[in-house]
């Protein structure tokens, strides 16, 4: 995380599964994902890396809950 903006980088790992917010850097509207936690934030295809991530609502991954998984 970049600790002056708060936002992620491409090549950082989510701290959180949950939406995030993708910025681009002028070629796209913000739009939003859904990344799950450990996945490296990736790159554009576009801006390359100069694309930010920005935590909007953390959500716990469905098999990583114990009623959904038991060997968890």
């Amino acid at each position: 995380m970049d600790p002056r903006s708060g936002l992620f980088r491409p090549g950082h790992k989510a701290p959180t599964s949950g939406v995030y917010e993708v910025h681009h850097a002028g070629h796209a509207t913000s739009h939003r994902v859904t990344i799950l936690y450990d996945d490296v934030f990736p790159h554009c295809g576009i801006c390359g890396d100069k694309v930010r991530f920005e935590p909007i609502q953390s959500a716990l991954y469905i098999l990583a809950h114990p009623m959904f998984n038991p060997q968890v």
